[in-house]
């Protein structure tokens, strides 16, 4: 034990310089003492590779000598797709993010920006909503928009105020939800590029933003009815309702379910639009049973007289669903007996324009699909579906070569158990057998300039990702700095990160494994530039009196197909100064 503990203190005191700047370098410190404790064994992140350290840039292959630094950098380089995120540990802060400008200097100031207090939003009538601000100027590439819901309260019976809240100065698209009694009579509103300033007022097209919360509406009214040969058009009376914008997508209303005038009149709807309303999409539906097909019609333009919209939808009636029962299984079968990966399988009709519907079920050990409580099966309506098959990968599955992410294929699903499904496919009616191609093996080596970087981390994000089960596959290279790794037939946006003790950077580009005949894909780490600056932060200001500058991290990010991927952090010293090592692109 105390030649392992002496071994790891002196090889931390050799590179304790350069674990103290990086976050990953601090995770390397607690992994090598951690080894220590059990001897005899050596830390598994051990690094015997070359180091990118020089006296003089005379020691450089490439770039110069860092005067402080001591180690070989590149000039500043920013292409438009470097990005910084900086992470408070207070909960009341939210992280901001920056795009790092194209300039010719290694100097950054970042200012941090304090909540402010909204002041002119106010409710013209008593009555409740949830508002939605969609945070659309703090967001990476390729990641969702944050968002906030405040509440209006009603205070003794009269005008509704929204209650006081904080949001960080930008831009933002702000969404309304009557939650009282109003929302049958009230829409769903939406105010787009809502720029709210340094004092907390809310502009719209340069105009302040009074009110958020609508007085009045149009309306779309209708009725719904089932198309029957025999008896004539039935009016729907089991269905609910509910109207989107024909171009966001966006809900424009709650749902409503379907009413009656009379006993003989039913299938009838009053929807509340925006006034500002174009083109709607109408969805029908069942609440209560989740894979009963959504009917969509589509009105464009929208024609209202008076404020009315008159409309009369024909619904095509479904039959009773269908039991369909199949398996998912694995070709080449792997040498022993082993069975098929879990999988999630997602059925999706896509028979016409009218109805849409998604249903996830499970695979079972034998590879045999699932619908809840264990039941064998599933039960479809008829129709012409897509069928889509995810293994679901984890750490012991990694490097099986028989999982591919996606597989398609077409199941046409009839109350006839005689009429075939596919005569492609020969797939016939209630049951159907999907088979997974293998993944293929990657292999390759990790170098710089010639020279081999073992033990250098790969991850691999799939482009062509399908949501909600893309995988971002990791692999380590060995002491040798090879490495394999099983992926699908993809396209890949790959990044090699190099022990922070290496003092190289990570190396990253496309990986297109559809046009490779080989599989033999190399990839170097890089030569660093530096980069400095500090946060601009108001310390005598109440939202950072808990915050230390080395509580504060920064994230380093890289945009690739409009996509932000990161490619490290650093933490904040005093006085709120940050130095980063970053991939030069």
């Amino acid at each position: 034990m105390k030649n392992s503990l002496q071994h790891c203190i002196g090889f931390l005191g050799r590179v304790a310089p350069a674990v103290r700047v990086t976050v990953s370098g601090v995770l390397f410190l607690a992994s090598c003492l951690a080894s220590c404790n059990d001897s005899g064994k050596s830390s598994i992140y051990g690094y015997s590779g070359p180091r990118n350290t020089c006296v003089d840039s005379s020691d450089c292959v490439e770039g110069a000598c860092h005067p402080t630094r001591k180690v070989c950098v590149v000039s500043f380089q920013s292409d438009d797709s470097l990005w910084a995120r900086v992470i408070f540990d207070s909960p009341q802060l939210r992280a901001q993010v920056f795009k790092v400008p194209k300039v010719s200097t290694d100097t950054l100031s970042l200012d941090i920006r304090e909540p402010v207090a909204i002041q002119n939003l106010t409710a013209p009538t008593a009555l409740s909503a949830d508002i939605l601000f969609f945070d659309l100027s703090n967001t990476l590439p390729g990641q969702d928009p944050e968002v906030f819901v405040y509440k209006t309260y009603l205070q003794n019976d009269q005008t509704a105020d929204i209650a006081p809240f904080h949001l960080l100065p930008g831009v933002y698209d702000i969404t309304v939800y009557p939650v009282g009694s109003e929302k049958s009579t009230l829409p769903v509103t939406t105010y787009k590029d809502i720029q709210i300033d340094a004092q907390g007022v809310a502009w719209q097209n340069g105009v302040p933003l009074q009110t958020v919360l609508p007085e009045a509406a149009n309306q779309l009214v209708g009725k719904a009815y089932y198309f029957s040969s025999v008896e004539g058009n039935v009016a729907a009376r089991d269905l609910s309702v509910q109207a989107f914008d024909g171009v966001s997508r966006r809900a424009l209303s709650h749902p409503f379910a379907l009413s009656c005038l009379s006993q003989d009149d039913c299938g009838r709807y009053t929807i509340p639009l925006p006034a500002t309303t174009q083109s709607v999409e109408v969805r029908f539906f069942k609440p209560d049973e989740p894979f009963f097909p959504s009917y969509i019609y589509p009105i464009d333009p929208l024609t209202f007289t008076g404020g009315i919209a008159q409309t009369e939808i024909v619904l095509d009636p479904l039959q009773k669903p269908v039991l369909v029962t199949g398996s998912v299984n694995v070709n080449p079968v792997p040498d022993g007996i082993t069975p098929p990966p879990a999988c999630r399988v997602l059925f999706e009709m896509v028979d016409d324009d009218q109805r849409s519907l998604q249903y996830w079920v499970d695979t079972n050990g034998y590879g045999e699909i699932e619908r809840d409580a264990g039941m064998p099966g599933v039960y479809l309506y008829p129709g012409r579906y897509k069928v889509t098959v995810f293994p679901v990968v984890d750490s012991s599955t990694l490097s099986q070569t028989y999982a591919r992410t996606v597989l398609l294929d077409t199941l046409v699903v009839s109350n006839d158990v005689s009429d075939p499904l596919s005569e492609e496919t020969g797939i016939t009616v209630n049951r159907f057998s999907l088979t997974l191609d293998p993944r293929l093996k990657i292999t390759g080596k990790i170098t710089y300039e010639n020279s081999l970087i073992p033990s250098t981390f790969i991850t691999a994000y799939n482009v062509e990702r399908v949501q909600p089960y893309s995988k971002v596959l990791t692999t380590q290279a060995s002491e040798s700095a090879t490495f394999d790794i099983w992926l699908d037939n993809n396209t890949y946006y790959v990044m090699a990160s190099p022990p922070a003790v290496s003092m190289f950077v990570a190396g990253f580009g496309p990986w297109n494994i559809r046009k490779s005949k080989n599989y033999v894909f190399d990839a170097e780490v890089q030569v660093p530039f530096v980069i400095e600056g500090n946060l601009n932060i108001n310390t005598d200001s109440t939202w950072f009196e808990s915050t230390t500058p080395r509580s504060v991290i920064v994230e380093w990010y890289r945009e690739y197909g409009q996509t932000a991927y990161r490619a490290t952090q650093t933490r904040v010293q005093d006085d709120y100064f940050f130095s980063a090592l970053l991939p030069p692109g």
